[in-house]
């Protein structure tokens, strides 16, 4: 098996650390977005870097073959609730894939998401749309509320009560995000299927997939999975960047970020054209 690894993650803000993190092997791949509580005082984007970095690299030493992803991810999350190396209440959305013997096994947490396109053109998602849901109603809200004469930063703030609430109920035991707190479970995708010369998984955060969901830049994630393979990861969120730019009130496209951090990871098999490349 020849695997290609295209990989990147950029802040969506010069002026805050970046909250994604990402990291890749031509066995497995990892895309991480952390969130912190949206506190009375506390606006969107408080950072949850510290939570993100330590879990990739708990992570990256642990991702060997047959492993059962589910307990990894737990695992190295107690851990580090453990050592007090975690924020309290940091959250973050999860997408993880494992390459081996010819089966594609992957887990999503929250609303990172992986699209396995087959050599064949077919492709297959895996996310849970649950916090997309949730935020894309509070974004029409704010944008409700500028058409009604707020500016944008004070339409947000008028509908972070809930905004809040969204976080609340998704965050902790049961939820749709991982908990930096030991011990609760959240909901998890998880499962397996094959994997063949010249298939592709294309692994997002969500400040990335808006490429596809948003902006409609790509009429889906196989387009994209093509797009960063000629192009690369960071050509790609040039193109998130100057859409953001020309709607910085998020009128056009309602958003409850005007940039987000946007992270991805691409491995292609490459195994066929390696054996016939002279």
């Amino acid at each position: 098996m020849s695997v290609r690894i295209y990989s990147g993650s950029l802040p969506g803000d010069l002026t805050h650390e970046n909250e994604d993190a990402v990291w890749a092997s031509p066995e497995a791949a990892l895309i991480v977005d952390g969130a912190t509580p949206l506190q009375a005082g506390v606006g969107l984007g408080s950072p949850a870097a510290n939570f993100v970095r330590r879990l990739v690299g708990r992570l990256q030493g642990t991702l060997t073959p047959g492993i059962n992803l589910q307990d990894a991810v737990l695992d190295a999350r107690d851990v580090l609730g453990q050592e007090g190396e975690t924020p309290d209440l940091a959250s973050t959305s999860l997408a993880l894939v494992t390459i081996e013997k010819g089966r594609l096994r992957y887990l999503v947490i929250g609303d990172c998401c992986l699209a396995h396109v087959s050599q064949d053109g077919t492709i297959r998602m895996v996310r849970d749309e649950t916090v997309p849901r949730l935020d894309d109603a509070v974004a029409l809200q704010v944008r409700g509320l500028q058409e009604d004469g707020l500016s944008y930063e004070a339409a947000v703030a008028r509908c972070l009560p809930d905004l809040r609430r969204n976080r609340a109920q998704t965050t902790g035991d049961g939820g749709h995000a991982l908990s930096s707190l030991p011990g609760q479970v959240p909901q998890i995708l998880t499962g397996e299927t094959s994997w063949r010369s010249g298939d592709q998984v294309l692994l997002c955060s969500d400040g990335f997939a808006r490429l596809v969901d948003l902006f409609r830049v790509f009429p889906d994630f196989g387009s994209l999975a093509v797009a960063v393979r000629q192009e690369g990861v960071e050509p790609m969120v040039g193109r998130l960047r100057q859409i953001e730019a020309r709607d910085r009130q998020c009128l056009q496209y309602p958003r409850l970020k005007i940039s987000d951090d946007a992270s991805a990871v691409l491995l292609t098999d490459v195994t066929f054209d390696a054996h016939t490349t002279p």
